[in-house]
């Protein structure tokens, strides 16, 4: 997602169609079962939009394809009394009053510790939304998390159903009007003390690499990444 001149864009090598051109549009990339979210702009938001799929009549039509849902991604049922928190990857401080809502749906969450999401990790969010993003022509973000466990039984999970991160990660790069470029990681622990480390985009791949098993050179695309 691009922010140029305060206006939010997707950049990808697929336009969006013309009824979709001037709306909000996440674009979520799923690499396994590692999510990856470019960043945008949010406000915070409402518990209620959480509690769409519980408003469902059992025998509205809408039924057979919220089971489907369920097969597929997190619901609020996993969520409940877990103790753990729905950190959003694409952030819903950044977002005006109007975009907000489409942040609010589980394929933008990941479980995360109450005291990281209120925390550090959302010092960081405040960080980019008030001193990185103001001082850009182009911003780009890109956000995943690193899994606990690929399998019930390995690492943390919610039901065995939904895994807790051990870590979120995060990129940017900040294009300045001048052309100049600044691009910084940071790495995220979901687990007491909380810390938020700055990488280099290059530690910040090497990583991933590992945890992924899987080569990682892809964070920013190489027309933007600083010289």
């Amino acid at each position: 997602i691009i922010l140029q001149n305060s206006t939010w864009s997707v950049y990808s090598y697929v336009h969006p169609p013309p009824p979709l051109s001037t709306c909000l549009i996440v674009l979520i990339c799923i690499l396994g079962s590692y999510p990856l979210y470019p960043g945008a702009t949010l406000v915070p938001g409402h518990d209620s939009l959480f509690d769409f799929a519980q408003s469902i009549p059992s025998n509205s039509a809408m039924q057979p394809a919220l089971n489907d849902i369920t097969e597929s991604q997190a619901v609020n049922d996993d969520y409940r009394n877990s103790g753990q928190t729905r950190g959003h990857l694409n952030p819903s401080m950044h977002h005006s009053s109007e975009s907000q809502i489409s942040t609010f749906t589980y394929t933008n969450m990941a479980p995360q510790e109450s005291n990281f999401n209120s925390g550090t990790w959302n010092q960081y969010e405040t960080f980019l939304r008030d001193q990185i993003l103001p001082s850009c022509s182009q911003a780009y973000i890109l956000t995943g998390i690193i899994l606990s466990g690929s399998n019930p039984g390995e690492g943390r999970w919610l039901r065995d159903r939904v895994n807790v991160p051990t870590f979120y990660w995060s990129a940017f790069c900040c294009v300045k009007s001048d052309g100049t470029r600044w691009a910084e990681g940071r790495l995220g622990r979901n687990t007491s003390p909380y810390d938020v480390v700055t990488k280099t985009i290059p530690h910040l791949q090497d990583i991933l690499s590992q945890e992924y098993k899987a080569q990682v050179d892809w964070i920013l695309p190489r027309e933007i990444r600083p010289a």
